[in-house]
């Protein structure tokens, strides 16, 4: 039940933000990076975290067994691997012709720029918020008392950037990337009351930090799929003009959807 209801939470917050974004702007910011270059550069370091990521899973599983915080803690290390591993390919396929090139090529590089931002996003938050787990398993809950409010300050400055992209790649109202943040905690904080005070089937009733990680995982998994739609379509014109209208609409809703489970995954670890 919980499953249909985060599906839902979705479809509430893409419909504000797409009232909110309804009016577009007649062209994107003025760029202000050359984007193969950027892609270039998170592509190693991206790379770089993964395999960090996942060490790091592996060593705390041979030093610490035992606890439930530790099997969930090395769950959203390995989840966050995976998911920066798809967003390093992401980087890497982002187009980077140079020379005289379509405008329609352009907006296809800064989506798939942008998707690939998103599951960055989504890849660093769940490494991190898993780190809170990590200190709960070996005991250091005074000093992960704290960090649960660093790392909400953290979600929140992520989450902005990713606001921040939006309006710098696409045409968005500001009213509707910068509104990604507030509705986004809002709508986060008042399904976990419902399922607080309301409907206890909406929340897991176990395990609850994996299962919103695994949720994020498919939201991260949302946004290679559509850039590898976007990368295989390319040059079909009538499939161009189809991802290009719908293509700034599908960007919002989908970094809507991908704060909003930033923030679920951040309520399940402060209260694991």
């Amino acid at each position: 039940m919980w499953v249909a209801g985060v599906l839902l939470l979705f479809v509430a917050g893409g419909a504000v933000s797409l009232t909110l974004s309804w009016r577009q702007r007649p062209a994107p910011a003025m760029p202000l990076w050359d984007i193969p270059r950027v892609a270039g550069s998170y592509t190693t370091i991206v790379g770089s975290l993964a395999g960090f990521t996942v060490a790091s899973a592996v060593f705390i599983a041979n030093v610490t067994r035992g606890s439930v915080e530790l099997e969930a803690a090395v769950g959203m290390f390995i989840l966050a691997f995976l998911v920066l591993i798809a967003s390093t390919m992401q980087f890497a396929t982002t187009p980077n012709l140079g020379g005289e090139v379509s405008t329609q090529y352009l907006s296809d590089q800064h989506l798939s720029y942008m998707m690939a931002n998103a599951t960055f996003y989504i890849g660093i938050a769940i490494s991190w918020l898993g780190l809170r787990l990590l200190l709960l398993a070996i005991d250091f809950t005074d000093f992960a008392g704290t960090l649960t409010w660093v790392l909400l300050s953290a979600m929140i400055l992520g989450s902005l950037r990713l606001s921040m992209h939006v309006y710098r790649h696409t045409t968005t109202n500001p009213i509707g990337c910068f509104a990604l943040v507030p509705v986004g905690f809002s709508l986060a904080l008042a399904y976990r009351w419902l399922a607080e005070e309301v409907w206890g089937d909406l929340w897991p009733s176990e395990d609850q930090p994996l299962h919103f990680a695994v949720v994020a995982f498919f939201v991260a998994g949302a946004a290679y799929a559509y850039q590898t739609a976007l990368l295989t379509l390319h040059g079909n014109p009538a499939w161009e003009r189809l991802l290009a209208r719908i293509g700034q609409k599908w960007l919002v809703m989908h970094a809507q959807a991908a704060v909003m489970v930033i923030f679920l995954l951040w309520i399940a670890v402060a209260q694991a």
